[in-house]
């Protein structure tokens, strides 16, 4: 963190308080083949789509598990 509250450090990239970040999550574990580490990121991807319009979220899958994800 940078200034305390002027800048804000996500990964590598600085960005100032209050502009949209890019964030990549790792989704080839959704559906039945990660059971525990699948549904924790398909309730995680739930709940940030509910409660994050500001930041863009990039998921990460598997060509076969492309049906089971639905923005």
């Amino acid at each position: 963190m940078k200034d305390g509250n002027d800048w804000l450090l996500a990964g590598n990239i600085g960005c100032q308080k209050g502009e949209s970040v890019r964030i990549g999550i790792d989704g080839r574990f959704l559906g039945a083949e990660g059971t525990g580490i699948g549904r924790y990121t398909e309730k995680l991807l739930e709940n940030l789509e509910a409660l994050d319009q500001k930041n863009d979220y990039f998921v990460f899958l598997r060509k076969a598990n492309f049906p089971l994800y639905n923005p």
